[in-house]
């Protein structure tokens, strides 16, 4: 009875600090969400040194014609308002940010810069003067397409940058700058008119 009672806290001062070492070993190797501890040990471990650390993967190059949409360090101020709206959805009968189309594109930029032009593409195609050839093309001239095979009007509307670039409203990429002499655009290519100030 002695040995027993004597014995006893003995045992259990020994237990202890064993259950202490054991028990977050025990919680480390049962572990849910597939953790092992191998992982555990990564972790817990220094930081790997920074030549053996995964890269983050690099992003996709951009299309070709994201270049295009570089602005002018001298850009004026009618090339500094179509750029701010790159990037902006199309929207069909859009008129702001959230989303807009490309007649109303047009009138927006000139709007800004203290110009008024009608909201439709056709009513765009009367004003101004007409500039005959490409080659005569400035900044700030409108640019026409006609992409629907019915009809003898122009349906889409851009203004010309220089250096054969446009800014416009697509349908698929929303405000966006391409090449006025790239194949889809020179075949359904329109005319272009001079807005008078």
């Amino acid at each position: 009875m002695n040995k027993t009672s004597a014995s006893f806290p003995l045992q259990e001062n020994w237990l202890l600090p064993l259950s202490l070492v054991f028990m977050p070993v025990a919680g480390l190797l049962f572990m849910g969400c597939g953790s092992s501890v191998r992982e555990v040990h990564v972790r817990l471990g220094p930081p790997a040194p920074a030549a053996e650390r995964p890269r983050p993967q690099e992003k996709p190059s951009k299309p070709a014609w994201r270049g295009l949409e570089q602005k002018p360090s001298n850009a004026t101020r009618l090339e500094q308002v179509a750029y701010s709206w790159l990037g902006t959805p199309y929207r069909y009968g859009g008129t702001n940010r959230r989303g807009i189309d490309c007649s109303a594109f047009v009138r927006n930029v000139y709007q800004a810069v203290g110009i008024e032009l009608p909201r439709t593409v056709k009513g765009q195609v009367q004003i101004g003067t007409r500039v005959k050839k490409q080659k005569k093309l400035r900044l700030g001239d409108l640019v026409f397409f006609r992409f629907r095979r019915r009809g003898s009007k122009p349906d889409h509307v851009g203004i010309y940058l220089g250096d054969q670039r446009f800014i416009h409203a697509s349908k698929s990429r929303g405000v966006t700058v391409d090449q006025l002499d790239a194949k889809n655009y020179r075949k359904h290519f329109w005319s272009s008119r001079r807005v008078q100030s």
